[in-house]
């Protein structure tokens, strides 16, 4: 697969998910859904979503929207077209929204999230 082709996946995600978002609330609501969820490894996350809530929930939503569409579109390319395509995917919407979050300068405020997905627990069979 060439780079372009992968630029066109994601572009097929932009368009799929991304152009569609939903509004705040609907957002909390599937995100909660996906089972994506934050943890403060660094830093108090309830001033930080007090601050910025609605972007932090529209980046965790878009990161559980992102691990749906892998899981269908992506999971069978190459290593490295997946790698491509996340690096692709980090650089044009990712860092835009971290960017958007940034406080200024005389805040000094820092912080480090780890995102995770619950993942459903599988049945043992006998």
């Amino acid at each position: 697969m060439k780079k372009g082709e992968v630029l066109e996946l994601v572009r097929k995600f932009y368009q799929e998910v991304l152009a569609k978002k939903p509004p705040y609330e609907k957002m909390k609501e599937e995100a909660k859904i996906m089972g994506v969820s934050l943890r403060p490894v660094m830093g108090d996350l309830f001033n930080f979503a007090t601050e910025k809530k609605e972007r932090l929930v529209e980046i965790v939503w878009t990161i559980g929207k992102l691990d749906e569409f892998m899981s269908k579109k992506v999971k069978n390319l190459p290593k490295k077209e997946i790698e491509l395509f996340l690096e692709l995917f980090n650089e044009l919407y990712i860092n835009k929204l971290a960017r958007e979050m940034s406080f200024s300068e005389k805040e000094k405020f820092s912080i480090e999230l780890e995102i995770m997905k619950r993942m459903p627990l599988r049945k043992k069979l006998n």
